[in-house]
């Protein structure tokens, strides 16, 4: 592209020119402005008509992290939109877009955040997640965990915890949840050369269920950790205690360094973070059938309540709650020191009745020897 003068009329719409050296917005000829591709952290489109490019914002000082670009429809439409043709041509420029060889494509797979169904194409170096109205690209390195939370005996979350959150237009994401099939067998077919297949370990056919499926493949490309959800806790066949975080129903799971609670979207609260732990309406002659968990956190970061426990879960959560050694508040050492003597005075009591029922055949013996005695 050649040098053009800089337009200084305030415009702020015009045509934009796209290659691997320069990305230019110009008005009838004159220069708004232009950007280094090298500088452009990711890029996504939002919407039908919007696409945002992000910047490295780590640098000291000022700095430009966003831009958006909105592309409207128009009567004489291509086979694309305009925003996702603008995207396209972005994309390729852009340095963590370039994504390496496809391995393979999961086609409609159900997110719980963002919320949807999407393709999945896994890459060599990275994971792409598209619908007709989103596209977002996952680099390897930017995915700090992986969690697979089993839901029940037919359906799994799997989670992707992500170091360098996405933006879904005023949403972000720090999360992607995939609700996966635990026991449908699927195959997929594998496209690799041969010194990646070597390094990986990975086959060109792969038949498992669609859960150990994402789970290999992603154990292989990424090396983070993958945790599992009943280690440390489970009852009754369940990983989860079923609440509310507010309006909001969802699953609690406990885990060995934190809790995740998985609704419509996620929230992941690390041991590191609590402050305390306490319960809420709870004791021993209570006939509430529900209780409350309430985890209070550092700093001046407040306090979460999940409501609506079921009560017959106390014992395995309490226990839980000790074996992570996180601090009980007074209220639950009191409720727990509460049901403990409630528990012995119930045995006191049982004794105390057999003691009478002894004493009170030792007394009508001895009266009636008493009484032959008189009559003798």
């Amino acid at each position: 592209m050649q040098e053009k003068e800089y337009c200084v009329s305030g415009f702020n719409w015009g045509r934009i020119d796209i290659d691997k050296n320069s990305v230019q917005l110009t008005h009838d000829g004159h220069l708004i402005f232009k950007m280094n591709p090298k500088d452009f952290t990711k890029s996504s489109i939002s919407n039908k008509t919007e696409v945002s490019i992000e910047f490295d914002d780590s640098k000291d000082g000022d700095a430009l992290s966003e831009i958006k670009f909105f592309a409207p429809q128009t009567e004489q439409q291509n086979d694309k939109d305009n925003a996702t043709e603008l995207y396209d041509k972005i994309a390729e420029v852009t340095p963590t877009n370039a994504a390496g060889k496809e391995v393979c494509l999961f086609e409609n797979i159900g997110f719980l955040s963002p919320k949807g169904h999407y393709d999945v194409k896994i890459y060599e170096d990275s994971v792409r997640v598209q619908n007709k109205t989103y596209d977002f690209k996952i680099n390897y390195r930017d995915i700090a965990r992986y969690y697979k939370l089993r839901k029940d005996e037919d359906t799994s979350f799997f989670i992707l915890n992500l170091s360098n959150p996405l933006k879904k237009g005023k949403s972000v994401y720090e999360c992607l949840v995939m609700e996966l099939s635990s026991n449908e067998e699927v195959t997929a077919e594998l496209h690799l050369t041969k010194e990646f297949e070597d390094k990986t370990g990975l086959e060109e056919s792969m038949t498992d269920n669609e859960l150990d499926l994402f789970v290999e493949l992603f154990r292989s490309l990424c090396n983070v950790p993958i945790i599992s959800s009943g280690h440390k806790f489970k009852t009754n066949d369940s990983h989860f205690l079923k609440c509310n975080l507010s309006t909001n129903e969802g699953f609690l799971f406990p885990m060995s360094d934190s809790f995740i609670f998985v609704f419509k979207r996620i929230r992941i609260i690390m041991f590191k973070d609590i402050k305390s732990v306490d319960i809420l309406r709870m004791n021993a002659s209570n006939d509430n059938k529900t209780f409350d968990f309430v985890i209070n956190l550092k700093g001046r970061r407040g306090s979460l309540q999940f409501t609506g426990m079921n009560r017959n879960e106390y014992e395995n959560l309490v226990g839980y709650l000790k074996e992570s050694q996180l601090k009980l508040e007074e209220t639950l050492q009191n409720t727990e020191r509460r049901m403990e003597e409630d528990d012995d005075s119930g045995d006191n009591d049982e004794e105390y009745h057999a003691e009478e029922e002894e004493s009170g055949d030792d007394d009508i013996m001895s009266e009636s020897e008493e009484e032959e005695e008189e009559q003798q």
